[in-house]
């Protein structure tokens, strides 16, 4: 499996990155997309009001078990689906904005930007499936499959890092893939996914972004998009607390 990316330097586009960390979690972004109320979780202790003489590792043991229970809780509430359609539409808004604030990258502005993840899909082992797309409206390819072998998603799932693709064309022009790319939405002018790495640094999956504005493939638009790779990571990561 690809090996989880080193961090990179900070760049001109570094502030897309503390946008996205404080605006999803810094705020009630995460609890109120996902949770709709705050999360409680009460713990039966045999311990009393007034019981103060308590042995030390009694006292660990009880925070002890709190943290497990609260981890368990935790781990099962961020598994819910719609935690990462939340965080999708989350990054589609930063990236809309960080795009109209940069016309060195978007001469002609964002255009339609979309955002979804492709991860494996239980009896498909060489395709990736597109789910918790953002900004897809009615098109036609959401939840479509890609091939592994013949994708940009299946490269860098394959590489272990991202990658800003200017000619899309280029992929997927196998006679087993017209049924597909019949599906697949014609004005796309660019692509960009990466791999997104559980903190444990194991692979889990593609996230995927693409418009239909036209950027050049320069020095400028790639420290943009590796910011934005950044910022995908520590965001979708951070919700992967199953593989700690």
């Amino acid at each position: 499996p690809p090996a989880r990316p080193e961090p990179r330097s900070p760049g001109r586009f570094t502030w897309v990155t503390e946008l996205i960390r404080t605006g999803f979690f810094g705020s009630a972004e995460l609890q109120t997309r996902a949770n709709n109320s705050t999360l409680e979780l009460k713990l039966l202790t045999p311990i009393e009001t007034l019981d103060f003489d308590i042995e030390r590792n009694t006292v660990f043991s009880l925070i002890n078990q709190a943290k497990e229970a609260s981890a368990f809780l935790l781990d099962k509430t961020l598994r819910d689906p719609d935690i990462f359609v939340s965080a999708c539409v989350f990054l589609l808004r930063i990236l809309v904005e960080a795009a109209k604030a940069s016309p060195d990258v978007f001469p002609k502005g964002p255009g339609n930007i979309r955002v979804c993840i492709a991860e494996a899909d239980e009896g498909y082992t060489s395709s990736l499936r597109l789910r918790h797309c953002a900004g897809y409206g009615e098109d036609a390819d959401q939840r479509i499959l890609l091939p592994i072998t013949r994708s940009l998603a299946g490269e860098v799932m394959r590489t272990g890092g991202f990658k800003l693709e200017t000619q899309p064309g280029k992929y997927m022009n196998g006679p087993e893939d017209r049924i597909v790319k019949r599906l697949m939405r014609k004005d796309i002018k660019w692509i960009f996914c990466t791999p997104i790495f559980a903190p444990n640094g194991n692979f889990r999956f593609v996230a995927c972004m693409d418009g239909n504005t036209e950027i050049e493939d320069s020095v400028r638009s790639r420290e943009f998009f590796s910011e934005i790779d950044a910022a995908s990571q520590k965001m979708l990561s951070n919700l992967l607390v199953a593989d700690r």
